[in-house]
């Protein structure tokens, strides 16, 4: 088996991982699934009920019914 130097970026900077692998392929793979781990992990998202504070706050004014 081989030795790959794998790495990744999500935004924050580079991260990297030596990893043994058969193929390039594979390792590939790992860095990939190394990315998306980190990416998932990472994620920040949200859902709330859009208020006249929010369309103030976000500048949607126009938004707003009536």
């Amino acid at each position: 088996m081989a030795k790959y130097f794998i790495k990744w970026n999500v935004g924050y900077g580079d991260s990297y991982e030596v990893v043994e692998s058969e193929t390039k392929e594979e390792a590939m793979s790992m860095a990939y699934e190394m990315y998306k781990d980190e990416y998932e992990n990472n994620a920040d998202y949200d859902a709330v009920l859009f208020t006249e504070d929010i369309a103030e706050n976000y500048g949607l004014e126009d938004e707003l019914d009536g």
